[in-house]
């Protein structure tokens, strides 16, 4: 623990942030349907030269403000139009993240405790995965870390503070691009929030309320009125009904949990960190009474996590934003503890050992399984050797009965998971969720005008590999329609719907072409050779 004071420490854990999260990264094709719906809609917008407002298959997308399509777009122009392209905005903003809360809240003395913080988020495998992901999330996290980093660094400076707070309020303009004004709740929250508990408040003057919210919109309303203007249904559809329909639960959106949810979805996804989440709470909250940073960390996810239990429908990555709250919390646990020379206790010692013999042991199961599904004619050794060296350092340092090996023992079992989730797991993943082969039977056997389909299946990836949009169906009179009026057709779907499609048997001149582990298939309709 005492390594990560040293110079040049912090840097090292951003350098493994920054392997763990870009290692391979278009190894594992996109995921269906999220990443390839945001890479298609980068795509589309790309292609269009269309920049104002987001279309996915040709058609109006009115989920979601326009500005991590602008940074995977931008992506795909200098990169190509490939899975990995499409992550590197988010790996970008996970990076952010983790090198923010290894400079910490600013206080000198708190540095090392900052740098297991970062340690932490870098070796935790929900936060690196939803890093590696082509979602929005990740882009909203960052913009709110720079926000109350940032104000918190100003805010609990010693007197006489200098500066203002104008980062915060340009990050919360900047997060209404990314996602709306959510932004705006969960920053302006947690400001309140603290202004309400901290004793050593600065005054609304100092705050500077109406300037920062001009900026605010300074920042954000130009977009929102290009869009209203390109197309006002998009502007309220996305406000109304994907935000505050989502979060009343009106309308058909799913992902309904109760209300605590996030009370066990939270340390499941801290893991295997969470095993000290328990004690970093308590010992904040005991704190939290002479302590202003604790305060306002324990705001801070407060806040977050009570607006979203609120909230009917609930998600693991809305709680994202929180994460580099609950990283600062253990990791100035564990410091403190250890400047103090308190030993933890002996249960959550064997949890700590526990969880890191678990997930080696994890990694060891699930790489028989890989090398079952694949063979070893295409899984090697140099697949296997990186996971299962970090692995067995997990189980190594685990086993010491000194307490500052439990930090890296914790790290090496989360890095340990995370290079084999992206190394040899890959593979097997790909072959239930991949659409390159797909894209790869189509472009050889069609036309480039040759009409695309799909019935009940998410055909983003699918359009992604191919470079054009597809139409999809949901009656199967219309999909079968569809497909054998066509010359030359192909259509996206699942074994299991081949009957209802009247595909069954099949008409001529028409086969399936590709199928993978999860029954989607490829049919292809060729006529005009």
């Amino acid at each position: 623990m005492k390594a990560l004071e040293r110079r040049g420490a912090g840097l090292a854990v951003v350098a493994l942030a920054a392997l763990l999260l870009g290692t391979s990264l278009g190894r594992l094709d996109l995921l269906n349907p999220d990443e390839g719906r945001h890479a298609e809609i980068a795509r589309e917008m790309l292609a269009s030269g269309h920049y104002v407002t987001p279309y996915l298959h040709g058609q109006p997308y009115g989920d979601k403000p326009v500005l991590f399509h602008w940074m995977v777009a931008a992506s795909l122009a200098c990169f190509g139009a490939n899975a990995a392209a499409a992550r590197l905005p988010s790996v970008l903003a996970a990076l952010l993240v983790v090198a923010l809360v290894a400079r910490g809240l600013g206080d000198p003395r708190e540095r090392g405790a900052s740098r297991v913080a970062a340690l932490l988020l870098a070796t935790t495998p929900a936060f690196v995965a939803l890093g590696r992901f082509v979602i929005i999330d990740m882009t909203l996290a960052a913009t709110l870390t720079v926000a109350l980093l940032g104000l918190g660094r100003w805010w609990l400076a010693p007197h006489p503070r200098v500066g203002s707070p104008w980062i915060f309020y340009a990050a919360l303009g900047v997060g209404c691009l990314a996602k709306g004004p959510v932004a705006l709740v969960l920053g302006f929250g947690v400001a309140a929030a603290f202004w309400i508990v901290d004793r050593e408040r600065p005054s609304l003057g100092e705050l500077r309320p109406l300037a920062g919210t001009a900026l605010v919109l300074a920042v954000a309303a130009p977009w929102y009125l290009a869009a209203w203007f390109d197309r006002p249904e998009y502007v309220t559809g996305f406000l109304g009904d994907h935000n505050i329909g989502r979060f009343l639960g009106a309308g058909g959106f799913t992902h309904r949990e109760p209300w605590y949810y996030y009370l066990i979805a939270v340390p499941l996804a801290l893991l295997p960190w969470s095993v000290g989440l328990p004690r970093a709470v308590v010992d904040a909250a005991r704190s939290a009474s002479g302590d202003r940073q604790s305060r306002f960390l324990l705001c801070w996810i407060g806040v977050v996590v009570a607006f979203f239990s609120l909230s009917t429908t609930k998600l693991l990555t809305y709680a994202l934003p929180a994460f580099p709250a609950f990283a600062l919390l253990v990791g100035r646990s564990v410091a403190r503890r250890e400047r103090a020379g308190l030993e933890i206790s002996a249960l959550e010692r064997w949890g700590w050992t526990l969880t890191a013999v678990a997930i080696a042991a994890a990694v060891a199961a699930a790489t028989a399984y890989v090398a079952t599904e694949l063979g070893s004619g295409v899984l090697s050794p140099l697949h296997l050797a990186p996971a299962a060296g970090v692995a067995a350092l997990a189980v190594f340092l685990a086993r010491r009965r000194d307490d500052g090996a439990l930090v890296p023992a914790a790290a090496a079992a989360g890095a340990a998971l995370v290079l084999f989730a992206y190394g040899p797991a890959a593979h097997v993943i790909n072959l239930y969720e991949s659409r390159v082969g797909a894209a790869a039977v189509a472009r050889a056997e069609l036309p480039p005008d040759a009409r695309l389909l799909a019935y009940r299946r998410s055909p983003h990836s699918l359009a992604f590999h191919l470079g054009r949009p597809v139409e999809r169906l949901y009656e199967p009179e219309a999909a079968a329609r569809a497909l054998t009026s066509a010359d030359d057709a192909a259509l996206l779907t699942r074994t299991k719907f081949l009957t209802e499609l009247g595909l069954e048997p099949m008409p001529a001149r028409t086969a399936v072409l590709w199928r993978n582990r999860d029954g989607t298939v490829l049919v292809v309709r060729r006529t005009s050779k």
